[in-house]
């Protein structure tokens, strides 16, 4: 498969080409949620 050098600007969600856009927003998202956690678990 050829790599096609004109992408859409807003692939399928769950595309491969979304998440190689998007990586880094996940990333920080994930990790967001998992800080959120961590500190609603300390103040219990």
């Amino acid at each position: 498969m050829p790599i096609r050098k004109k992408t859409n600007k807003n692939p399928p969600v769950m595309s491969h080409e979304f998440i190689i856009q998007n990586h880094a927003d996940i990333v920080s998202c994930v990790a967001m949620v998992f800080l959120l956690g961590l500190m609603f678990e300390v103040s219990w």
